[in-house]
């Protein structure tokens, strides 16, 4: 489930994991409320979990793995874009 509204984005994710690659077009601050998501990069592998903020820098390719919790929760985070 995908709601954005006015810069700021809910996401919310039951599948197993999921993978996926697009272009940050704006600086984004993303809190995760649930689950993990695993940010990879050519360098390193980044891992943030439930209660972490990740900030994303805009024009930059972005390649991760959503990982829904351990419990059964799905994987949630809410977005604000930095316009």
């Amino acid at each position: 489930m995908l709601n954005k509204q006015k810069g700021i984005l809910y996401s919310c994710y039951y599948q197993e994991k999921l993978e996926k690659e697009q272009l940050v077009e704006e600086h984004a601050l993303t809190y995760i409320q649930s689950g993990s998501i695993q940010l990879f990069k050519p360098d390193a592998t980044n891992v943030f979990v439930e209660g972490d903020i990740v900030f994303l820098r805009r024009n930059q390719l972005a390649k991760g793995e959503k990982i829904p919790g351990t419990n059964g929760e799905p994987f949630k985070s809410v977005s604000i874009f930095l316009t």
